[in-house]
């Protein structure tokens, strides 16, 4: 029997809710990442099926559109979100302020990228799944690096622990908190200061010294007053950074999806997921160790996308950094190459490009399939979002070759020539 359609929803803000930051509205003279964020929703499009729909700030460009719709061989509809207040980070802020018709959207199932109150309060009040809101306090709990830390600590073997610290005291004094950081510097040398919501490199700081400014200092009470504590981490060195992709079923069964690899900059922000059969081995090898952890998070009444992210040290050593109760990006990463890709490898990356000779569109996609042709590989443009002034473009692409070598070659060849 066929489902209820989905109205996919995709509401990044997700995590920034649960870590207290402020609703931020968006304005054209001084746009934030959310601008091209808000129109990302693209990224969904493997993941819906045709009678399903998309819920977008602005509908994606038509030639994108025709030439993924060539690539899927489907497209679901589009629905305009078309906010009566200011644009804002909090898609479901704008959906309940929106003059967008209601009958457009109730005949779906909400699907967001992540659950939190607003989008359980926007399906309770609009849509026809009735959700307890009870399940905010399991959801929230999940996505808290704290509990990250106690899953790994309690109950997987020591080799995928890091040595780490957490603070949920909230009266501490300003030379207790001081000597605890100095003592875990004497310990453990350079370190990480974690919000336990923090993500993709936002919200941490990197230690690598005894000594903190009051202004440090009192940014991490805050974030303890806020998220109701903080994670100290050692600094692991890094081989590789690694992430699980599992779906949890209603009936609390797990499904392992893949493993993909990570990429990040310089300041811990994404760059990009590579996804290779070859990492099956892996992928058995590391479920078999976490499966106490598995069942714990299967019990705990959450069902739906899951990412369990991990580092390969110098040693060869796989270590738990966290998880996620939400899509991530390499479960995107996962559902393009599987709907799209012909090659064992993929990469799929975002990135902002300086207007240079990117002139429009047309130039970089005419770029993309020369050098299909030229290089024997998939570039597939998933994502092209320009800003008002035309000079900063957001991008993604999925990218497949040969080799995780070829991938990256392609990816570089773009960026270093349009």
């Amino acid at each position: 029997m066929i489902g209820q359609p989905k109205l996919w929803v995709y509401n990044y803000d997700f995590e920034f809710e649960f870590a207290g930051q402020p609703r931020v509205v968006l304005n054209q003279t001084n746009l934030t990442p959310w601008y091209f964020l808000n129109r990302s929703s693209s990224l969904f499009l493997p993941l819906a099926d045709p009678g399903d729909a998309i819920l977008s700030y602005e509908k994606p460009d038509t030639y994108i559109l025709d030439a993924l719709h060539q690539r899927l061989g489907y497209m679901p509809d589009w629905i305009q979100l078309n906010p009566s207040d200011h644009e804002s980070n909090s898609v479901f802020f704008d959906l309940e302020k929106a003059t967008i018709l209601t009958s457009a959207i109730t005949d779906f199932q909400l699907s967001p990228w992540g659950w939190n109150r607003t989008a359980m309060l926007a399906s309770n009040r609009v849509f026809s799944k009735t959700i307890n809101l009870d399940l905010e306090k399991t959801i929230r709990m999940l996505n808290s690096k704290q509990f990250s830390f106690s899953l790994r600590e309690e109950n997987c073997s020591r080799r995928f622990s890091i040595p780490a610290l957490t603070l949920s005291a909230k009266n501490i004094s300003e030379d207790e908190f001081a000597s605890i950081f100095q003592n875990f510097y004497r310990q453990h040398s350079s370190f990480f200061v974690k919000h336990y919501f923090g993500t993709a490199g936002k919200l941490s700081d990197f230690c690598q010294s005894d000594q903190f400014a009051k202004k440090k200092t009192k940014k991490w009470k805050t974030w303890i007053d806020k998220s109701g504590g903080i994670l100290l981490e050692k600094k692991i060195p890094v081989v590789n950074e690694w992430s699980i992709q599992l779906d949890i079923e209603s009936d609390k069964s797990i499904s392992p999806l893949c493993l993909t690899k990570l990429y990040s900059g310089k300041d811990r922000s994404y760059v990009g997921n590579i996804l290779s059969d070859s990492y099956f081995f892996h992928l058995e090898r590391l479920l078999s160790n976490l499966e106490p952890i598995l069942k714990i998070i299967a019990g705990t009444g959450y069902h739906g996308a899951f990412g369990i992210d991990l580092i390969e040290t110098d040693k060869g050593e796989f270590k738990l950094t966290e998880i996620n109760a939400r899509h991530t990006m390499g479960r995107i990463s996962y559902e393009w190459h599987k709907a799209i890709n012909p090659f064992p490898y993929g990469l799929f990356s975002n990135f902002f490009l300086k207007k240079q000779k990117l002139s429009n569109f047309s130039v970089l996609a005419d770029f993309c399939k020369k050098l299909e042709n030229d290089s024997d590989c998939l570039v597939s443009i998933i994502n092209y979002i320009a800003s008002p002034s035309r000079d900063t473009i957001f991008a993604s692409l999925f990218i497949g070759a040969g080799s995780e070598e070829k991938t990256w070659d392609a990816l570089n060849t773009i960026k270093s020539t349009v």
